[in-house]
């Protein structure tokens, strides 16, 4: 095996956490470290417009995660974070963690209808931001289509701030096994899918880079990428588990150049995360840097030889998303060709051929780098086909690989004679913006290229089928609906039930977005979400895709029963009421029919009411089909809560219920 697996040979391969440590636990433990030796002024945020000590910080996300409790957040839910200032997205993220919640990092700079994807694909339940943002973000309203709630942290400043700042009991934190600590949505493209990330992963890495890193708590460490990019991880919390200060960048467009260089020595600072484009730019010598982390696939000799000097540490590393931000290391010296190096401490790479993953090529030949360790990410949400695809089942029996998986990471690389890997390029054409990683492929519908374009760069519809350059009409009520609205919305003089939204009627993700809410509010279309239109981009495609939607065996049933009464084919997304116009005596006898069936759940009047929907109805009845014990249980604590009980809520940490309230019960 040591003929096809690279590890580092001179470190330990185990786990350096816990099964159970969790991201904000590290942070709470180096608080006590830095307390207990007699540093408790030690910075941990020291930026322009806010200053915090490590116990400060501690303090403010305590109480802000009170505030995310008092607002419903509880274990297990997702957050956005949107923020356009760093020190305060930090306080938003430890505040996330410590309720048990995952946080899902927003950039400010994408568009509206992107962000709107993401808060609906990630099945958020809060959007934190600041009242500023809102100015910066078209129709921020709009994340809150998909049922997130938007709330903006310095109008809640006032009632925060009379939060306990001490740190939560376990009551309050609702920790649940298995839980992610952050998802990342690492591309531009409207077909990106979230990487979910848990907390033995991203725990097991920042400990192990703090080992190989070797930053200190003296050093002060720019903080410059936006906290949407995964890299960002890197920046914060490798130094907060290290005991380091961040100089996070003044809000506003990246630094570069002379602004940078100005910034980092009116700062000092001593430790710097860039990529070789952002450290080319830089011409001067900064004497109190010691520390260079490059995170650069082709790292130029050139600069190299010029950043290079005695005392000062330059390490080059490479890690996609999914290997959680980074997976191989290599210190870089004069004259030494640069490569990404070897995996860091437990991590392992091997080479796959890329005609056949499931065969791994011996050192020397070139083949996709596959990486497998204890830092994999759980795979992509809600994408299980493609994880199980790119996340291939570890048929070398790899030591230390508790997924038991490899990621092919789409790169090309082969270890070279000294047992480090060169790389060699994508195995597809692919480009870099921002760190965003983007399909060239995918670059032409966001930028709207005028058809001089070669065919072969666009990437095509192939949901929608020809139509031979004339104008198709609609086919259906829906098609027809659907044209009305998108003609309203684009304001195009004709819209053809296949024309491609972006390429053929020069919409963007915002007028798409404005799309999906009116659709939302008409009763005679089904929902629509971000989600489908960069999946079906035609209105053709979109209709079809959504009359097909796969239901399940008890919706077709109920459906049968319903459409039996009020004589026409019935949506499972149809309104009880206000869609099919039937009453409660319609109801009720669709009840007693249900009754009569074996093959499905009894159905009450008070569940027609709760769920008016053959969807909402078959998810109610799915999640309560309990005994009658149960429901009893049920009837009584809700009236307590006021609010519906889910019967495997956990009493305190799903429902925040004290125990006062379970003394009632």
């Amino acid at each position: 095996m040591s003929e096809l697996v690279l590890v580092d040979q001179h470190e330990a391969q185990g786990w350096r956490v816990r099964q159970d440590e969790r991201l904000d636990q590290l942070f709470e433990a180096r608080c006590d470290w830095i307390r207990q030796y007699g540093r408790a002024g030690q910075l941990a945020v020291d930026s322009e417009v806010l200053s915090l000590t490590y116990d400060e910080l501690d303090a403010r996300a305590n109480q802000l995660a009170r505030y995310l409790r008092l607002r419903g957040a509880r274990g297990g839910n997702r957050v956005a974070l949107l923020y356009d200032r760093p020190a305060y997205s930090y306080i938003a993220m430890l505040a996330v963690l410590k309720i048990g919640a995952t946080y899902v990092p927003l950039d400010v700079g994408l568009p509206t209808g992107r962000l709107a994807y993401i808060v609906e694909d990630a099945q958020v339940h809060t959007v934190l931001s600041m009242s500023h943002v809102a100015e910066q973000v078209e129709q921020i309203e709009l994340l809150t289509a998909s049922g997130a709630e938007l709330v903006y942290v310095d109008h809640a400043a006032p009632l925060i701030e009379e939060m306990d700042k001490r740190r939560l009991i376990d009551a309050e934190r609702g920790i649940l096994t298995n839980q992610l600590a952050y998802i990342s949505y690492a591309s531009v493209s409207g077909r990106a899918e979230g990487v979910a990330i848990d907390h033995p992963s991203i725990c097991n890495f920042v400990k192990v880079a703090a080992e190989v890193y070797g930053i200190r708590p003296r050093d002060r460490v720019y903080q410059g990428l936006p906290i949407a990019l995964d890299f960002s991880v890197e920046e914060v919390w490798v130094p907060w588990v290290c005991g380091a200060t961040l100089v996070p960048k003044p809000p506003g467009p990246s630094l570069l150049g002379p602004e940078l260089d100005a910034f980092l020595r009116a700062r000092q600072v001593t430790a710097l995360c860039c990529v070789p484009d952002m450290l080319a730019t830089l011409e001067q010598e900064l004497p109190d840097l010691r520390f260079v982390l490059m995170c650069g696939k082709d790292a130029p000799p050139d600069l190299i030889a010029r950043w290079l000097r005695p005392g000062r540490r330059f390490l080059n590393v490479y890690g996609p998303t999914e290997a959680t931000v980074t997976a191989t290391w290599t210190e870089l010296q004069p004259g030494k060709p640069a490569t990404i190096g070897i995996p860091l401490p437990t991590y392992a790479t091997v080479i796959l051929d890329r005609e056949d993953p499931y065969h791994a090529l011996p050192h020397g030949e070139i083949g996709e780098i596959g990486i497998a360790g204890i830092g994999l990410a759980c795979g992509y949400l809600n994408h299980d086909d493609l994880t199980e695809d790119v996340f291939i089942q570890d048929f070398l029996g790899i030591p230390a690989n508790p997924s038991g998986r490899i990621y092919r990471t789409g790169d090309l690389g082969r270890v070279n004679p000294d047992l480090e890997i060169e790389y060699h390029g994508p195995v597809d054409p692919q480009a870099e913006r921002r760190g965003y990683r983007l399909e060239l492929t995918e670059i032409e519908p966001l930028l709207h290229v005028p058809p001089v374009v070669p065919i072969d760069s666009i990437a095509l519809d192939l949901a929608a089928p020809a139509t031979g350059g004339g104008l198709a009409g609609p086919a259906n009520a829906a098609e027809q609906a659907f044209v009305e609205v998108l003609t309203a919305v684009t304001k195009a003089d004709q819209v053809s039930v296949d024309s491609h939204f972006f390429n053929d009627l020069g919409a963007d993700s915002l007028i798409m977005a404005q799309f999906c809410a009116r659709v939302r509010k008409r009763s005679d279309l089904p929902t629509v979400s971000m989600k489908d239109i960069y999946r079906f981009p035609t209105i053709r495609s979109l209709a079809t895709a959504l009359a097909d939607v796969e239901s399940t065996v008890m919706e077709r049933s109920l459906a049968e029963v319903l459409a039996a009464l009020v004589g026409r084919q019935v949506s499972v997304d149809s309104h009880f009421f206000d869609d099919l116009g039937a009453d409660s005596l319609m109801m009720a006898q669709f009840c007693a029919r249900v009754r009569k069936r074996v093959d499905l759940p009894a159905v009450s009047m008070k569940d027609i009411y709760r769920s008016p929907t053959i969807r909402s109805l078959c998810a109610a009845l799915a999640d309560v089909e309990s005994s009658p014990m149960e429901r009893s249980f049920v009837e009584v604590l809700a009236a307590l809560m006021g609010a519906e009980v889910p019967v495997e809520s956990h009493f305190f940490d799903d429902l925040g219920a004290d125990s006062l309230l379970m003394a009632q019960f």
